[in-house]
């Protein structure tokens, strides 16, 4: 039987069938044309016939030079993961850090009570950790490396779909896309996430074509794997369980083993959901007070949605990613080069179509859940669409990339991946126009701490990143601090991106400090303000508001003398 690489060798399929007859499954029965049973039939045949073997694919050995072709985009998307990987911890990946620090078990349990994710990733980067390293650039590296492989994984699901030309499309936009990039630098599971989902989608597409026991095995499996990696793994999973059983309905081979697979990936979603609903109500219980927990409706006023802000920030962050230069004018024109490419899949014959409907089929997943967030009005990450990103990435290359697109389609493809890439390195290493807070930055700024002294920070998410570049410092929640020396630290937040780029940061606004405190330093850095008060004998700050110096969004560390900034 073949293996992941068997597909599109043009090796024919030998699995014995029984054709049905055109009316009930089974029976000589006509029903309506109309009728459910027919539509179905009808759907399994056109899934069915976008698999190579039966639409009469390309086929063939991959050529030397097309391999060699291949091995370049790899590593050259491989470079640009690792090459910039130092770049400063904000929020969720110091809670990562967290999650990894203890022993095997303290990852069970701080992810059950710290996280809204299942533990499969937290797991690999423990292990990963003991074995590479524990600084941030050591455990980035498995992220990276998870996006590095799913370059050719991509090229071996679009090879399977479209023409080869578009294959290799298709394989150069995974590598240059500034979303896959951002998260192949990220200390969380969303890079191994859309690997698994790959490589699902590769499995799922040998089983349509061969549904032996042995490819229905390994598309459980991994669909398993995935689903424990990220909840939102069902939106690659679920489809192609469906779209397998429809198609073993239809043809009337290895029904059976096809539900016997769908149903043991089944069996693993109930400790998951266990777990789930053990999140929902403990999620981010270690920050109450700073975070709320991501499942609470967030607000969507009716002058967001005039504006059409929540849109925007979609847009955004699906085309171009949480950081780069001239947001706005990039996502326009990555949009219009989207549509472009939805356009000239029209000018596709009929037989290399079929590949591309199937990648928009097992897109609709996505694609409704974003719509149906935006009509509630709930907000919505993007990076929780990366299960079909994939999918998605083999539709825009095959209507960029087919041989009916021409000239027009390789220069939109050229214009796209050189914004692409201008956002990829820009966002890594220009921390101004970079997705994430300089947390480091700020942290190196405030220096060696000469007395015991307090520091203020006025956005939430940054507490816990800064408390982990600050070790000897400690969250501080009195209502008011005797101290002699205030370190205030403005940081806007950059974990959204925005209409527009980020200027330089305002200085805080301070409520009024008590007497005998005065500025004696102020900071600047690419995004953030540290503004230094001393006195020459301790004074009394008070912190709570509506009489203290500080609004409800600050929070507080305290770090005694001699504290520094650590080496992760």
């Amino acid at each position: 039987m073949p293996s992941l690489t068997d597909l599109g060798s043009g090796a024919p399929d030998r699995t014995p069938r029984r054709e049905p007859s055109p009316g009930v499954v089974g029976s000589d029965v006509k029903e309506a044309p109309g009728s459910i049973r027919l539509r179905l039939q009808a759907a399994a045949d056109r899934v069915h016939g976008s698999i190579p073997e039966a639409r009469g694919g390309h086929g063939g050995e991959l050529s030397v030079a097309m391999i060699a072709a291949i091995v370049a985009i790899t590593i050259a998307g491989a470079v640009l993961r690792f090459a910039t990987l130092s770049q400063s911890v904000w929020f969720d990946e110091a809670g990562t850090i967290i999650n990894v620090s203890g022993n095997f078990a303290h990852v069970f349990s701080t992810v059950s009570y710290k996280e809204v994710a299942p533990p499969l990733y937290f797991v690999c980067l423990w292990i990963w950790r003991h074995i590479f390293g524990t600084s941030a650039v050591d455990m980035r590296t498995l992220s990276a490396l998870a996006g590095a492989l799913t370059i050719p994984v991509a090229f071996a699901v679009a090879d399977r779909l479209v023409a080869r030309r578009a294959a290799v499309v298709t394989t150069i936009l995974v590598a240059a896309n500034p979303v896959m990039l951002y998260y192949s630098q990220e200390l969380r599971m969303y890079s191994l996430l859309v690997l698994l989902c790959a490589l699902g989608l590769l499995a799922f597409l040998v089983t349509l074509r061969i549904p032996s026991k042995r490819n229905l095995t390994l598309w459980a499996a991994v669909s398993a794997l995935a689903m424990a990696t990220h909840y939102f793994a069902a939106l690659a999973v679920f489809p192609e369980g469906a779209l397998l059983l429809l198609v073993a309905w239809r043809r009337q081979v290895a029904l059976r083993p096809t539900a016997v697979a769908i149903g043991a990936t089944t069996l693993t979603l109930v400790p998951l959901a266990a777990l789930l609903v053990y999140q929902y109500g403990r999620g981010y219980s270690y920050v109450q007070g700073i975070l709320t927990s991501p499942f609470v409706l967030q607000p969507f006023t009716a002058q967001t949605a005039a504006s059409g802000d929540h849109l925007s920030q979609i847009a955004q962050q699906v085309l171009i990613g949480p950081g780069g230069p001239w947001k706005a004018q990039l996502t326009i024109l990555g949009s219009l080069i989207f549509v472009l490419a939805v356009h000239l899949l029209g000018r596709l014959p009929r037989p290399q179509l079929r590949g591309a409907e199937l990648a928009a089929t097992l897109s609709v997943p996505g694609v409704l859940m974003a719509s149906g967030f935006l009509a509630l009005h709930i907000g919505l990450d993007a990076r929780y669409l990366l299960p079909v990103a994939v999918p998605v990435a083999v539709l825009i290359g095959c209507g960029l990339g087919s041989a009916e697109s021409g000239k027009l389609g390789l220069a939109a493809t050229a214009l796209l991946c050189g914004m692409w890439l201008l956002v990829g390195i820009t966002s890594a290493t220009v921390p101004r126009l970079g997705g994430r807070e300089d947390t480091r930055g700020a942290a190196r700024a405030l220096g060696v701490a000469h007395v015991g002294r307090l520091i203020a920070i006025d956005q939430r998410w940054d507490l816990v990143p800064l408390e982990e570049y600050r070790p000897a410092a400690r969250v501080y929640g009195d209502p008011r601090a005797r101290i002699t020396e205030l370190d205030v630290v403005a940081m806007p937040s950059r974990g959204f991106p925005s209409g527009s780029d980020a200027n330089r940061p305002p200085p805080p606004r301070l409520l009024g400090l008590p007497g005998g405190m005065r500025l004696t330093r102020i900071t600047w850095g690419p995004t953030f303000v540290i503004e230094r008060y001393t006195a020459r004998r301790p004074v009394t700050v008070r912190l709570s508001p509506p009489a203290g110096t500080f609004t409800s969004d600050w929070r507080f560390l305290y770090e005694p003398r001699g504290g520094r900034i650590s080496s992760l």
